[in-house]
């Protein structure tokens, strides 16, 4: 197994591309965030707002691993919903977090 699990989350693909990258380049597992609604209007208005929408279970023991790097966009100045439920759902079990982003389209 390896030491660094890349979670992402991505609408439109770019953040999910990136992730791919970097898992690679550093033989980490790779975890997709999905939410239990993905409408992008909800997911903006709701990270307003600072409330959870829910997201799915991983299929990785987050807590296994010594480094997590999250990956995923920030919408009109604010962590995206899926990524701040992410962070809530799995707070007490991450080690060592990093987080990336991508700007523009």
């Amino acid at each position: 197994m390896a030491d660094t699990l890349v979670v992402y989350y991505s609408k439109t693909g770019s953040n999910g591309f990136l992730a791919k990258k970097i898992a690679n380049d550093l033989n980490a597992d790779l975890a997709q965030i999905n939410p239990r609604f993905n409408n992008q209007i909800i997911q903006i208005l709701f990270s307003q707002v600072n409330f959870t929408l829910g997201i799915k279970d991983l299929d990785f023991d987050v807590s296994d691993y010594d480094k997590i790097v999250l990956v995923g966009p920030i919408w009109t100045g604010q962590l995206i919903n899926p990524l701040r439920t992410f962070l809530n759902k799995y707070d007490k079990e991450i080690n060592k977090l990093h987080f990336v982003t991508c700007c523009g389209s």
